[in-house]
């Protein structure tokens, strides 16, 4: 079934730029991905991923089960699950990327009601400020602290402002999922996008959003020249694309059309979404972290991730086509 990839994935990769790829309805790939990501759950969450030999690990993935509680906010997944909210069970380790999964998963519960802000501040732990770690996940942590009353707006504008002064070539590759290594891509990348989105919504400060403005027209310019996002985003090495980055960046696109009724960015995000359905259909709603799939990260991986934010992103898909029409109609 998954074994497709390794045939087709070189010759989609080398005409992507010309195809203009056909599939199902948006409500019947919803309807294949709820399906399809059922195969993920456990009585306790979602497992990480599914690789091509149908191998599934056997621990629970906690960032996924939280995009799985985002999600079953508006699709009838039929399985609920007991929020997880034991310090040990959050923080088993003290790593980065351990304390970046508690912060997107207890994110996920207070966004839906299911964690008080109270609770939130009792639950959240956060790394020392002289830790160093990917401007992606250092972003998060002040967003998070100061929707908490912990710092004021300002700490998170400084940040941000201080990471639009490199150049998108450098800052890509240094923000890594890994910390200290120069191996970003397109799905960190699309983490950063989302993340700058979530303050956006927030945030009162006007020259931030002037800001935030030149900066994604910046990334559009990518897109009209190379119509795709590669694995490091500028596309000067072309070999490979970063699936889950793509989704990432269709769902930071379309919803900064909605925001800001710029529907450039809506109509860039429909092309990213045809290339993802036309790997879907492929692998019988399986959605791989690579293309090739032997190349990048997650070699060889169907992750639960990726299912989770291609669901997000064909419901903001619905909301940013009926806001055109709404223009339209003014």
């Amino acid at each position: 079934m998954k074994f497709k990839s390794f045939f087709l994935d070189e010759l989609t990769l080398k005409y992507n730029e010309y195809i203009k790829f056909k599939g199902n309805t948006d409500d019947q790939h919803e309807l294949l991905t709820i399906n399809t990501l059922k195969k993920y759950l456990r009585p306790d969450g979602l497992i990480k991923e599914i690789d091509v030999f149908g191998y599934k690990p056997k621990e629970r993935y906690l960032k996924s089960t939280g995009y799985y509680y985002s999600n079953a906010i508006n699709y009838p997944f039929g399985c609920e699950f007991k929020p997880i909210t034991k310090t040990e069970d959050l923080y088993n380790s003290e790593t980065v990327n351990v304390y970046f999964n508690a912060t997107v998963y207890l994110r996920s519960l207070g966004s839906h009601h299911k964690l008080s802000q109270e609770e939130a501040k009792k639950h959240f732990r956060f790394l020392p400020e002289t830790v160093k770690m990917s401007a992606h996940k250092k972003l998060i942590a002040l967003i998070t602290k100061f929707q908490l009353g912990l710092i004021d707006e300002t700490h998170v504008i400084n940040f941000i402002l201080s990471q639009f002064k490199l150049d998108l070539e450098d800052f890509i590759p240094q923000n890594a999922f890994d910390d200290n290594k120069l191996t970003g891509s397109s799905h960190e990348f699309g983490y950063w996008l989302n993340y700058l989105i979530d303050f956006l919504e927030i945030s009162q400060n006007q020259n931030f959003k002037n800001k935030i403005e030149d900066y994604f027209e910046k990334i559009h310019k990518i897109f009209v020249r190379r119509k795709m996002f590669y694995h490091d985003v500028v596309g000067k090495n072309k070999k490979c694309i970063n699936v889950s980055g793509v989704i990432l960046i269709s769902k930071a696109f379309l919803r900064y059309s909605i925001l800001e009724r710029d529907f450039r960015y809506a109509n860039a995000a429909l092309f990213l979404i045809d290339l993802v359905k036309h790997l879907q259909l492929r692998t019988n709603g399986f959605i791989q972290n690579t293309l090739p799939i032997y190349r990048g990260n997650s070699k060889m991986k169907f992750p639960s991730w990726a299912l989770n934010y291609f669901l997000e992103t064909l419901i903001l898909k619905k909301l940013a086509l009926n806001e055109f029409k709404s223009s339209i109609a003014d």
